[in-house]
Protein backbone atom coordinates (compact mmCIF):
# COMPACT_ATOMS: atom_id res chain seq x y z
CA UNK A 1 0.00 0.00 0.00
CA UNK A 2 2.90 2.33 0.74
CA UNK A 3 4.34 1.41 -2.44
CA UNK A 4 1.26 2.35 -4.71
CA UNK A 5 0.59 5.68 -2.14
CA UNK A 6 4.03 6.48 -3.37
CA UNK A 7 3.47 6.39 -7.46
CA UNK A 8 -0.07 7.75 -7.17
CA UNK A 9 1.21 10.47 -4.97
CA UNK A 10 3.80 11.22 -8.49
CA UNK A 11 0.45 11.91 -10.41
CA UNK A 12 -0.34 14.40 -8.35
CA UNK A 13 2.90 16.03 -8.05
CA UNK A 14 4.16 15.99 -11.27
CA UNK A 15 1.64 13.97 -13.42
CA UNK A 16 -1.17 14.20 -14.95
CA UNK A 17 -2.74 15.28 -11.69
CA UNK A 18 -1.53 17.95 -11.06
CA UNK A 19 -4.26 20.08 -10.77
CA UNK A 20 -5.93 18.46 -8.11
CA UNK A 21 -3.33 19.34 -5.29
CA UNK A 22 -4.43 19.91 -1.84
CA UNK A 23 -2.76 21.45 1.38
CA UNK A 24 -0.62 17.97 2.97
CA UNK A 25 -0.01 14.58 1.12
CA UNK A 26 -2.90 13.64 -1.75
CA UNK A 27 -2.60 10.72 -4.18
CA UNK A 28 -4.80 9.78 -7.41
CA UNK A 29 -5.13 8.62 -10.94
CA UNK A 30 -6.69 10.73 -13.52
CA UNK A 31 -8.95 9.04 -16.52
CA UNK A 32 -10.04 9.55 -19.85
CA UNK A 33 -12.61 7.80 -21.83
CA UNK A 34 -12.07 6.85 -25.64
CA UNK A 35 -13.11 10.09 -27.54
CA UNK A 36 -13.78 12.18 -24.31
CA UNK A 37 -17.00 10.43 -23.99
CA UNK A 38 -16.04 10.60 -19.69
CA UNK A 39 -13.56 11.52 -17.57
CA UNK A 40 -12.84 11.26 -14.09
CA UNK A 41 -10.40 11.91 -11.09
CA UNK A 42 -10.15 9.26 -8.03
CA UNK A 43 -7.87 10.50 -5.23
CA UNK A 44 -7.18 10.62 -1.50
CA UNK A 45 -5.31 12.13 1.29
CA UNK A 46 -4.84 10.60 5.07
CA UNK A 47 -8.34 12.29 5.62
CA UNK A 48 -10.74 11.68 2.65
CA UNK A 49 -11.41 9.49 -0.76
CA UNK A 50 -13.25 10.79 -3.25
CA UNK A 51 -14.25 10.32 -7.38
CA UNK A 52 -15.43 12.85 -9.57
CA UNK A 53 -16.81 11.21 -12.87
CA UNK A 54 -17.85 13.74 -15.72
CA UNK A 55 -19.95 12.57 -18.47
CA UNK A 56 -23.36 13.34 -20.13
CA UNK A 57 -26.16 11.41 -19.01
CA UNK A 58 -27.22 10.99 -22.36
CA UNK A 59 -24.28 8.87 -23.15
CA UNK A 60 -20.46 9.97 -23.83
CA UNK A 61 -20.31 8.61 -27.14
CA UNK A 62 -23.15 10.96 -28.63
CA UNK A 63 -22.23 13.43 -26.60
CA UNK A 64 -18.77 13.52 -26.07
CA UNK A 65 -16.75 16.33 -23.62
CA UNK A 66 -16.04 18.45 -26.60
CA UNK A 67 -15.72 22.43 -26.20
CA UNK A 68 -17.60 22.24 -22.79
CA UNK A 69 -17.63 25.70 -20.99
CA UNK A 70 -16.88 26.09 -17.16
CA UNK A 71 -15.86 28.83 -14.84
CA UNK A 72 -15.80 30.93 -18.04
CA UNK A 73 -13.32 28.69 -19.73
CA UNK A 74 -13.50 26.52 -22.72
CA UNK A 75 -12.02 22.99 -22.58
CA UNK A 76 -12.06 21.56 -26.49
CA UNK A 77 -11.66 18.45 -24.88
CA UNK A 78 -11.98 17.69 -21.27
CA UNK A 79 -9.57 15.29 -19.98
CA UNK A 80 -9.50 13.59 -15.75
CA UNK A 81 -6.68 15.86 -15.28
CA UNK A 82 -8.51 19.07 -16.30
CA UNK A 83 -11.75 19.87 -14.59
CA UNK A 84 -12.41 16.56 -12.84
CA UNK A 85 -9.26 17.21 -11.10
CA UNK A 86 -10.33 20.59 -10.01
CA UNK A 87 -13.56 19.59 -8.84
CA UNK A 88 -11.67 16.84 -6.47
CA UNK A 89 -9.05 18.90 -5.25
CA UNK A 90 -12.33 21.98 -4.26
CA UNK A 91 -13.89 19.69 -2.53
CA UNK A 92 -11.08 17.95 -0.19
CA UNK A 93 -9.75 21.58 0.44
CA UNK A 94 -13.15 22.77 1.02
CA UNK A 95 -13.86 19.31 3.84
CA UNK A 96 -13.62 20.10 6.94
CA UNK A 97 -9.94 19.64 7.81
CA UNK A 98 -8.92 19.81 4.21
CA UNK A 99 -7.32 23.22 3.77
CA UNK A 100 -4.60 22.01 6.92
CA UNK A 101 -3.52 19.13 5.20
CA UNK A 102 -1.33 16.61 6.79
CA UNK A 103 0.96 13.80 5.79
CA UNK A 104 0.74 10.07 4.85
CA UNK A 105 2.83 7.69 7.24
CA UNK A 106 4.13 5.31 5.29
CA UNK A 107 5.89 2.90 7.06
CA UNK A 108 7.46 1.07 3.79
CA UNK A 109 10.98 2.42 2.71
CA UNK A 110 10.66 3.72 -0.31
CA UNK A 111 12.34 1.62 -3.25
CA UNK A 112 15.70 1.91 -4.66
CA UNK A 113 15.59 3.11 -8.20
CA UNK A 114 17.86 0.30 -9.05
CA UNK A 115 15.70 -2.86 -9.33
CA UNK A 116 17.64 -6.16 -10.62
CA UNK A 117 16.38 -8.68 -12.25
CA UNK A 118 15.39 -11.80 -10.56
CA UNK A 119 14.35 -13.53 -14.02
CA UNK A 120 15.67 -16.29 -15.58
CA UNK A 121 15.79 -16.63 -19.27
CA UNK A 122 13.08 -18.74 -20.95
CA UNK A 123 14.55 -22.69 -22.10
CA UNK A 124 11.87 -22.82 -24.40
CA UNK A 125 8.66 -20.99 -25.82
CA UNK A 126 5.42 -21.93 -24.06
CA UNK A 127 3.07 -24.64 -26.07
CA UNK A 128 0.00 -22.97 -27.66
CA UNK A 129 -3.38 -24.19 -26.42
CA UNK A 130 -6.35 -26.13 -28.55
CA UNK A 131 -7.92 -23.89 -30.71
CA UNK A 132 -11.10 -22.51 -29.48
CA UNK A 133 -14.42 -24.34 -31.05
CA UNK A 134 -16.88 -22.49 -32.98
CA UNK A 135 -19.57 -21.02 -31.47
CA UNK A 136 -23.11 -21.56 -33.42
CA UNK A 137 -26.56 -20.16 -32.59
CA UNK A 138 -29.14 -20.54 -35.71
CA UNK A 139 -26.50 -21.44 -37.97
CA UNK A 140 -24.39 -19.00 -37.99
CA UNK A 141 -21.08 -19.45 -36.29
CA UNK A 142 -18.53 -17.05 -34.94
CA UNK A 143 -14.76 -18.07 -34.08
Amino acid sequence: ADTVTRVLSGVIDKGTGSNAAVPGDAAGKTGTVQDFSAAWFVGYTPRYAAAVWMGDPRGGFGHPLVDVRVGGRTYHHVYGGDVPAQVWSDLVSGSPGGSEGSGFDLAAPAPSHHVASTTAPRSSAPKPGPAPKPVCHKRRCHG
